[in-house]
């Protein structure tokens, strides 16, 4: 009961309890299930409120999902009956707040709209706002909007993130706008926006369109552009696959070439490797066929012509990537071409194509966003390293498959259920297939061009959009490069980081900030390899713990060491800094795909505690706590243990006050 109890009191409405409400709930917390019978009728309305919770447990295991679900929907209404019933027994002019959070926490746990709920329990929905509490805004927060363009490349939000930065954005938008009406909430600002999956993810119908923005001009083109132009795209993509397909290997000119294929699969005895033609015309190989597997002289000529189809098939794969990878690496190394797109207007870019003055440059950028997609569609071998070699039949077939919205409704394909096994057969397979525009979708997952239809798109730096644009009625969005990144090619530096923290600091709006964890004292820049990778830059701040205080300190520079280090200054300016991180053992008990060994946190500069509650699978520790724990050299699944016996102990201490616990 304790558990439930600490749980509740987590949740909508948060005010002044009333004299009797607190000594029930301090029974409670102190582990007596069984309060003097002064305090009946709140053990009342709790009892069958846990009887109600436990059963549900229960039916969460049971094997057969609908008797589980029918029963629970008799418990539930049995319980909204006693709640009915407990009103009318105990009068409705003075409702304590510990009815009003049950009530709460049905409608969002169970899906309630709040009128159905409401007139079963006796009152009007217009009690809802008299109550000071708004199920359905929560509900929208918590509903799943996870949208994404298919795409390896790193840095893509994962779906349990994004979920959290979605519900942070309406807690800190209430607090702004001190409004629970969509319209009214300040407008997501996502500052390093990449393929911008987190702002099509947070920002949904009803919201004030997002602000999207990236330093790298080519995201921006692929953000701007699968927004707007996605059926243009597609035909693209259908262009560009169906004309790799046709080229004769023979006559062009080709980068990756027969030289190249033999080279990659005759790395391995030439007897067995049945991909490369030539085998095929060894004596040796056709006798030990036909004589052990019975192979006809037909069988070893079509194995021959197999294999030349599967060496066709993978020159043609691996150049049309090569031919991508070019285009972006001539781009990277031309900083006028950089910025050029740079000084492109986009949301002065007309919607269509109807305007040929815009023509070119509207080209270039579908032809960047294009490439970048293309580049990206593949998984990489190993870590976050692209290369052409990836791009073989398999990994080829499952990223037409992926756009190919027809091919994927069609599960009897003749052409692909018989030879999933053979490669060269399913290259085959390939060559001939063409696709169609018309059948292509380039969404994987959600809405993600209606979510970002009338959003602001930017490509500027980080210091123009928090110095220009720091209106308080915003709320950003922060997932810069991380700090021991500083050095490889991703343009971001330590006086960068030093710069957005000091932004950070004094900012008067709402942020919400991701990183990885790390203990203090981290400094991967001293290891070998990294210092290999690194550019000649050198490497400033050192260390997680001087990283850290930056939020709340400023930096000095200890130009002997070459390190950065934080003032001593008291941590009084931190009392709003939250640190969150995820329970991945809560997470897999609701079936969230989390990593096993996340190192995933998030910070921000407001109260979150009311959009976190107890037993979620993100926890959340005060700034100073979390800093003691890092200084301390703790791990991440210590710390998050931490976080979860603080709220405890927070929320014993303070529930009695007006303050969300």
């Amino acid at each position: 009961m304790k558990e439930l109890m600490l749980e509740l009191l987590t949740y909508e409405p948060f005010g002044e309890f009333l004299p009797e409400e607190k000594e029930y709930i301090r029974e409670i917390l102190s582990g007596n299930d069984n309060p003097p019978p002064s305090l009946a009728k709140f053990h009342e309305l709790f009892s069958g409120f846990y009887d109600y919770y436990v059963q549900c447990e229960k039916f969460e295991d049971a094997k057969k999902f609908e008797d589980a679900k029918k029963a629970k929907d008799a418990e539930l209404s049995r319980y909204i009956s006693k709640l009915r019933a407990w009103k009318a027994k105990n009068g409705r002019a003075q409702l304590p707040i510990f009815y009003k959070k049950i009530c709460f926490y049905l409608m969002v746990k169970e899906g309630f709209s709040e009128s159905g709920f409401m007139a079963q329990i006796g009152s009007h929905v217009s009690r809802i706002r008299e109550w000071k509490i708004s199920p359905e805004f929560r509900k929208r927060a918590e509903d799943d909007t996870y949208s994404v363009i298919r795409s390896y490349r790193s840095g893509t939000k994962r779906k349990y993130l994004v979920s959290l930065i979605k519900r942070l954005y309406y807690e800190a938008g209430r607090q702004v706008s001190q409004s629970m009406v969509l319209n009214k909430l300040p407008p997501f600002v996502d500052v390093f926006a990449g393929t911008a999956s987190v702002a099509a993810s947070v920002v949904t119908n009803g919201c004030p369109p997002p602000i999207v923005n990236d330093y790298d001009p080519i995201l921006v083109c692929f953000a701007w552009a699968f927004t707007y132009y996605q059926s243009e795209l597609c035909a693209e993509i259908a262009e560009f696959h169906n004309d790799l397909m046709k080229k004769d290997p023979q006559s062009a000119n080709w980068s990756y070439d027969e030289k190249a294929y033999e080279a990659h699969y005759g790395s391995v005895d030439q007897r067995t490797v049945l991909t490369l033609p030539k085998v095929w015309d060894d004596p040796m190989t056709q006798w030990l066929h036909m004589e052990f597997y019975g192979y006809s002289k037909e069988d070893i000529e079509e194995g021959r012509r197999l294999a030349q189809r599967h060496q066709e098939f993978v020159i043609r794969a691996r150049n049309g990537y090569i031919d991508v990878r070019n285009v972006l690496d001539r781009l990277e190394g031309s900083d006028d071409a950089k910025n050029c797109l740079r000084s492109i207007d986009f949301n002065k870019l007309p919607k269509n194509m109807s305007d040929p003055q815009n023509a070119p440059v509207l080209m270039d950028v579908l032809d960047y966003a294009l490439a970048m997609f293309f580049y990206y569609s593949f998984p990489p071998l190993a870590g976050h390293i692209y290369h052409e070699v990836i791009v073989d039949v398999d990994s080829y077939s499952s990223f037409l498959n992926s756009l190919d919205a027809s091919k994927r409704k069609n599960k009897t394909d003749k052409a692909d259920k018989a030879v999933k096994a053979d490669q060269a057969v399913k290259a085959d397979t390939l060559l001939r297939r063409q696709l169609k525009a018309s059948s292509l979708t380039l969404e994987s997952t959600g809405s993600f061009s209606r979510h970002l239809k009338d959003a602001e798109f930017y490509c500027k730096d980080f210091r123009d959009i928090l110095q220009n644009n720091s209106e308080a009625e915003r709320v950003y969005y922060l997932d810069s490069p991380y700090f021991l990144t500083v050095g490889y090619d991703v343009g971001f530096s330590d006086d960068d980081h030093k710069d957005m923290l000091d932004l950070l600091r004094k900012a008067e709006f709402k942020w919400i900030f991701s990183m990885q964890y790390y203990p203090s004292k981290t400094d991967a820049s001293t290891t070998s390899q990294d210092e290999n990778n690194r550019k000649k830059q050198p490497h400033i701040i050192r260390d997680y713990g001087a990283y850290y205080r930056g939020f709340y300190t400023p930096f000095q520079l200890d130009t002997d060491q070459r390190s950065y280090v934080a003032t001593d200054t008291p941590m009084e300016d931190e009392k709003n800094l939250y640190a969150i991180l995820f329970d991945v053992k809560t997470a897999k008990a609701k079936s969230q795909e989390i990593y096993r060994n996340t190192s995933e946190m998030l910070v921000v500069n407001f109260n979150c505690l009311p959009t976190i509650p107890l037993h979620d699978s993100a926890v959340v520790l005060p700034f100073a706590l979390f800093l003691q724990c890092a200084d301390a050299g703790m791990n991440y699944g210590d710390i998050v243990l931490k976080a979860i016996d603080w709220r405890r102990d927070y929320i014993e201490k303070n529930f009695a006050g007006k303050i969300p616990v």
